[in-house]
């Protein structure tokens, strides 16, 4: 079962830049920040999964985390404000609908709001065919489809613009509901009769409400879809027609058993929970329906932080991502400090002492004096890093300088679909991957493939020199799990067990001044694999022996 509570987070966030009385159209990369009191200071967003996000994050340790980096594209509702939206949407000049949220691979959108919409979907469909046999109402599956597709029009996300307790600029993150309305406007005055006769004291939308509710949770038991039963039940006992849902820090609980505070908000500082309250707007003491928006005030506000630089490149607070390489990860030869790197994001490379490098070309196995190593040609990036590309980074600071991480900025830049994507021989997850038997490695976009654990080798450091070279490279992988927005290498050589060089300036250091043999049967090869009848300057594998013609 996904877990909509906290996967929910991703559908209701976009842009503040303004609280203007028109909505704005925010395109850019933001961090999400939580404007509840937390004296633990874990106020930011982290996406750690397809459909989970915490808030278990602080400042510092925002700005070197991948998943605290959302894109965001939000604007004018597509269909205007009040009129034509509804009485049921709580839409107003000012507000702005929410197009696009993406984060760590996953568009909000198309994967989490979209599944939550399509469980609701599925479950009013399940419905509409139980009241068919119930009422014998004799609606055809266009017709049907028809009333489904305008219950759902205007399920949608939107916020609204607010202030916090102390007055900063904050936003409310909302979400509508379905509308049962056109069902009821495609019954005859005699099924409309039917309906009311039974429920007198209620409108006839909130009677086909409950209704359709509860033919659906029939239906998929009947039907032996029980997993969709629960997933639609959990949703349906928050979710009520006519109420505006808002995303909040923590969440509500009924306790009918106290009569003085029969709903209490709770928020918990080593699992902050992440869930959604309504805008109820009449108090009922004993049902515990209280206004929850006013109830827990500012966990129910969020403030948007833009990761960006200023004109001359430098950074204010967190307002920047960056890496932090560990300090052990120092190359013996440059004293240099290298980590790798793969996010969702193009980048563009700022920090002043910064080199990114991916890795193209086939292995080549050749011989050292300390048994078989690969070889590979390296591309160096100093302009645009793409997206989806696991990198190597070279930084002149480590995670133990207090130039660190201002100093090794990678500026997200353009939006994660229009940026270019890379394609060279590193590849990486977004998410912590246990291992099993494999690892499924690469990504929706590259294509996804089993990987045997043998093949995987991962960003490490020999304890000495290897070979008289940095010994920065790729190395077996021996964990139990690969982690998240790093990058690694699927190495299918056979002997290639040692290390992949990360640089060619760092291995050209380890080898000394030769000649392309003279043998007329001689084979050259240039480091990606291709054979060269005519050599010129570079490092070259001839019959299995590397050599540097100058």
């Amino acid at each position: 079962m996904r877990k909509f509570t906290k996967g929910l987070l991703m559908t209701f966030v976009a842009s503040a830049i303004s609280l203007g009385a028109v909505a704005q159209e925010h395109n850019g990369y933001f961090r999400v920040i939580n404007a509840g009191d937390n004296q633990y200071g874990y106020n930011y967003v982290n996406v750690i999964g397809e459909t989970t996000a915490t808030l278990k994050c602080t400042a510092e340790q925002a700005i070197t985390s991948a998943g605290t980096v959302m894109w965001l594209n939000s604007g004018a509702p597509e269909d205007g404000y009040g009129e034509g939206t509804g009485p049921y949407i709580d839409v107003v000049q000012g507000d702005e609908q929410v197009f696009n949220l993406r984060s760590q691979g996953q568009d909000a959108e198309e994967f989490v709001y979209g599944e939550v919409r399509n469980t609701l979907r599925t479950g009013f469909e399940g419905g509409l065919i139980g009241l068919n046999a119930a009422y014998k109402w004799n609606l055809t599956p266009a017709k049907q489809t028809e009333i489904v597709d305008a219950m759902f029009k205007y399920m949608k996300m939107f916020l609204s613009p607010t202030t916090t307790s102390d007055g900063k600029e904050a936003w409310y993150l909302k979400s509508t509901t379905p509308y049962t309305m056109p069902l009821a406007d495609a019954l005859t005055e005699a099924q409309r009769a039917e309906l009311l006769a039974e429920e007198p004291n209620k409108p006839i939308d909130g009677v086909l409400w409950q209704m359709i509710i509860d033919k659906a949770i029939e239906y998929f038991n009947a039907n032996d879809l029980h997993q969709l039963a629960v997933d639609f039940t959990t949703l349906t006992n928050r979710i009520h027609m006519g109420h505006t849902y808002y995303l909040c820090a923590g969440y509500v609980k009924l306790d009918l058993t106290n009569a003085n505070e029969p709903q209490k908000h709770i928020y918990k500082a080593d699992d902050p929970e992440i869930s959604f309250c309504n805008n109820n707007t009449v108090d009922y003491p004993t049902t515990g329906l209280i206004p929850e928006v006013d109830f827990i005030g500012d966990y129910s506000k969020w403030i948007l932080e833009p990761v960006v630089a200023n004109s001359d490149k430098s950074y204010e607070g967190t307002d920047y991502f960056a890496v932090a390489p560990s300090a052990f990860m120092e190359g013996y030869t440059d004293g240099k400090y290298y980590t790798s790197l793969y996010v969702d994001f193009p980048m563009e490379i700022v920090g002043s002492g910064v080199r990114v490098w991916g890795i193209v070309g086939q292995p080549i196995v050749t011989e050292t004096r300390n048994g078989q190593i690969a070889i590979v040609t390296t591309q160096e990036y100093t302009d645009l890093v793409p997206a989806r590309q696991g990198v190597v980074v070279e930084c002149t600071y480590s995670d133990n300088d207090n130039e660190c991480p201002a100093g090794n900025c990678l500026q997200p830049v353009l939006t994660p679909k229009e940026g270019p994507v890379g394609n060279t021989l590193l590849t990486g997850l977004f998410f912590d991957t246990p291992f099993d038997n494999g690892v499924l490695a690469g990504n929706k976009y590259t294509g996804w493939q089993e990987v045997e654990k043998d093949k995987i080798r991962v960003l490490n450091k020999k304890s000495k020199a290897y070979d008289g070279t940095n010994p920065i490279g790729f190395y077996s992988f021996k964990g139990s799990y690969i982690t998240g927005n790093k990058a690694f290498m699927i190495l299918d050589v056979a002997g290639a067990t040692n290390v992949m060089i990360v640089t060619p300036e760092a291995y050209a250091d380890g080898i000394s001044e030769a000649q392309v043999a003279t043998e007329s049967n001689a084979v050259i090869y240039d480091l990606q694999g291709r054979q060269v009848a005519n050599p010129v300057k570079g490092i070259y594998v001839v019959n299995g022996k590397k050599v540097v013609i100058k």
